[in-house]
């Protein structure tokens, strides 16, 4: 489905989520000179092998740093590994970093590359399988015990 995020300096962006396998990639439908349309803006690993638990239940978890501002959606959510890309400007040095698929409620989500510190919320803007918002089936399956589905 799409999705809307606001990047900081580079203004709302517009992504595509789908699956591979276990794997949720997200790709930008909308571009910077850092990170460009058509390319991988993060993935993560929603099998029960990327369940990092509930947020803010490890310790020195990074949602600390964002607990004051996002303390009622925060308690009870979960958070999948993942990696999020980064690049200089015209996609120059482009690799992936650390990050966390945070799940908060149906039709809203956050990504937070750990390096950077740095947490984009997305809402829901549209989709032709409204079955297949982020994490709502596979987060289910994951949380019984089983894995997604491709």
């Amino acid at each position: 489905g799409k999705w809307r995020g606001h990047y900081g300096r580079s203004g709302w962006e517009d992504i595509e989520i789908r699956y591979e396998g276990d794997t949720l990639i997200a790709t930008k439908l909308t571009g910077e000179s850092n990170v460009p349309k058509g390319a991988v803006t993060f993935k993560a690993d929603m099998s029960s092998k990327g369940v990092m638990g509930l947020v803010g239940s490890e310790p020195c978890h990074p949602s600390e740093k964002i607990r004051g501002v996002l303390e009622a959606n925060l308690d009870g959510m979960v958070s999948f590994g993942g990696e999020g890309q980064v690049a200089a400007a015209k996609f120059a040095s482009a690799m992936f970093v650390p990050g966390r698929l945070l799940l908060f409620r149906e039709g809203f989500f956050g990504f937070l590359w750990l390096p950077l510190g740095s947490l984009i919320m997305f809402e829901y803007i549209g989709d032709d399988r409204p079955d297949r918002a982020v994490g709502k089936k596979d987060e289910d399956e994951v949380m019984e015990g089983g894995g997604g589905d491709a």
